[in-house]
């Protein structure tokens, strides 16, 4: 698990867990609070330490963090917008705040958008536009973005084809997770035009 966001260990009672987690809320309305809002968007986010899931509150959190530019702050705005999650779908959005992230430089933006550019989803369907944003993920350990990438060099799909290449970054996936990069492939390759699998 995570770790508790006021040291290693959790207070030892629930009364105390619910002060410590107040008193940590309050610094994290601090302008520059940016890690302190992010962990409280992710208490709130996924329900955890006894703060009660809730994604109006992960957003207000997280919005507090974009002001700042946080590239994590900014794709999981986008994440919540893109799925309707505390706030009507709202695709437009969700795709001006994840390029920004990717603008920046946060390699699961990157993949993100290279993932929306491949299906078509908020932006126009543009697999050269995917492979060129997980071109620049896939380097930084972003493991959707390798597979991306793979399917891409394998089906000649938005890049030239290259199927030595291509398995080389299959291989190298399925030795970090093989269970999720044969999700992926099921998603991302549905025709199976890949390698055997």
């Amino acid at each position: 698990g995570q770790r508790f966001p006021l040291g290693a260990e959790p207070p030892a009672t629930e009364a105390e867990k619910k002060t410590a987690i107040a008193a940590y809320a309050v610094a994290a309305e601090r302008p520059l609070e940016i890690g302190r809002q992010l962990w409280m968007a992710r208490l709130a986010l996924d329900g955890l330490n006894g703060v009660p899931h809730d994604f109006a509150e992960a957003r207000r959190w997280f919005e507090k963090a974009a002001t700042w530019g946080n590239g994590e702050a900014l794709t999981r705005l986008g994440l919540l917008a893109l799925r309707g999650l505390g706030e009507p779908v709202d695709r437009v959005r969700a795709v001006m705040l994840s390029r920004k992230a990717a603008e920046r430089g946060f390699p699961p933006a990157q993949t993100g958008i290279g993932r929306l550019s491949w299906d078509g989803v908020g932006v126009p369907e543009d697999p050269a536009a995917a492979v060129a944003w997980w071109r620049l993920a896939a380097p930084r350990g972003e493991l959707e973005a390798r597979v991306g990438l793979a399917v891409a060099l394998l089906r000649g799909r938005g890049a030239e084809r290259d199927e030595q290449k291509g398995r080389a970054l299959l291989e190298e996936a399925s030795r970090e997770n093989r269970e999720e990069v044969e999700a992926l492939l099921a998603e991302l390759d549905p025709e199976g035009g890949g390698p055997e699998r």
